[in-house]
């Protein structure tokens, strides 16, 4: 916020000589903002003018001798960009009498944009229109974003927003995150944050009344020779691994859209580097669940993201990519926390037209769909 102030003092007499006289001392505001007093006999016509490019907020205050105004001081207007503005008008009460004015005044940006950006994903973007800052999440993915959104040095701005608050926000959109309002509209301001972020929608709830379909092709059977929790590489995990030999067809479990594609990973085995080098597809559910289907063959996605598959479409080749053993396919279904991690959920099979089972380790079935 900047302010400053002039004081004239004009004699009746010189009033009387000039029919139209423009005053050499405008006010400037670092030579982007003027107030520009003009004479027309008795009258004065006072015009800002903003030769800045974006807008500013201005207000005028003035001290009158012998002078009367036709608007209500403080004067406060938004100046657009490079625009002259006739705010008001001046006469004098006594033309007999000098007539003296002071003018002071303050302006600050009226317009204001800055955001912070994760390439190609989101952006957080601040709008100051006003005497009120817009927060915008900018979704530039088509997969929903949950963020966290943390302010560590918010100074002059006041919000009903609680805060820190996690939310989720839809894909391929700009959408409202809160607004804020300056405490002082007059003060300075900041909008120092952080966030932390995750693809997927925080705390969804899982539809437990749903059966998934085995994940491999009708006629087919495999053994589970890992389930939940299980002793080599389970614990604590919601897992189903079954053996199957490299390039074997992969169906998808459930219904969904496909949201992440990795298959340029080659070897396989149990160095602990490998662990980040697991081929995988992952769908999202309708309920914000994700389907995970790894340790996937090079080259051995048959989708792509974006995608749209349906229950028991054929979606991958198995493989033995990354941390593993031998040759298996490796499912879960996971859901953001609102901690921004994942948990593992004990899902139920259909391995029959009327029967559904929690399936263990040592369990054969041949899928029927």
């Amino acid at each position: 916020m900047h302010k400053s102030q002039i004081t004239l003092s004009i004699p009746r007499m010189f009033l009387l000589l000039q029919v139209l006289f423009l005053l050499n001392q405008s006010v400037k505001g670092e030579d982007l903002l003027k107030i520009i007093p003009k004479q027309i006999g008795d009258l004065y016509e006072v015009y800002l003018e903003n030769k800045n490019s974006h807008p500013y907020k201005i207000s005028v205050d003035v001290e009158l001798s012998n002078m009367r105004a036709d608007v209500r001081f403080p004067y406060v207007t938004t100046l657009a960009g490079h625009t002259r503005l006739l705010a008001f008008k001046l006469w004098c009460l006594d033309s007999t009498q000098a007539c003296n004015y002071t003018f002071s005044y303050k302006w600050r940006e009226a317009e204001f944009q800055s955001s912070s950006c994760v390439d190609d994903v989101f952006c957080v973007i601040a709008e100051l229109y006003g005497d009120s800052l817009f927060f915008y999440f900018d979704n530039q993915q088509f997969v929903p974003i949950t963020l966290k959104f943390i302010p560590d040095d918010f100074q002059n701005l006041a919000t009903h927003q609680s805060m820190p608050f996690t939310k989720a926000y839809a894909g391929n959109k700009k959408t409202k995150m809160f607004t804020a309002w300056l405490e002082d509209v007059w003060g300075g301001w900041k909008q120092g944050f952080r966030y932390q972020w995750q693809y997927g929608i925080a705390n969804v709830m899982h539809d437990d009344s749903y059966a998934y379909a085995l994940p491999y092709a009708k006629g087919e059977q495999y053994t589970m020779i890992q389930g939940p929790d299980g002793a080599q590489s389970h614990q604590g995990v919601n897992a189903y691994d079954w053996e199957m030999p490299v390039g074997t067809a992969v169906h998808a479990a459930r219904a969904g859209i496909v949201i992440a594609v990795i298959d340029s990973f080659v070897v396989g085995g149990q160095d602990e580097h490998l662990k980040k080098q697991t081929n995988v597809i992952e769908i999202m559910h309708s309920d914000g669940t994700i389907g995970r289907y790894s340790h996937l063959a090079h080259d051995g996605a048959l989708v792509k993201p974006g995608g749209r598959v349906h229950r028991a479409q054929k979606i991958g080749l198995s493989g033995n990519t990354g941390y593993s053993s031998g040759p298996h396919l490796h499912f879960d279904v996971i859901r953001l926390t609102n901690d921004l991690t994942f948990d593992s959920i004990p899902v139920k099979f259909q391995i029959s037209g009327s029967r559904i089972s929690h399936l263990r380790e040592g369990d054969r079935f041949e899928a029927f769909e």
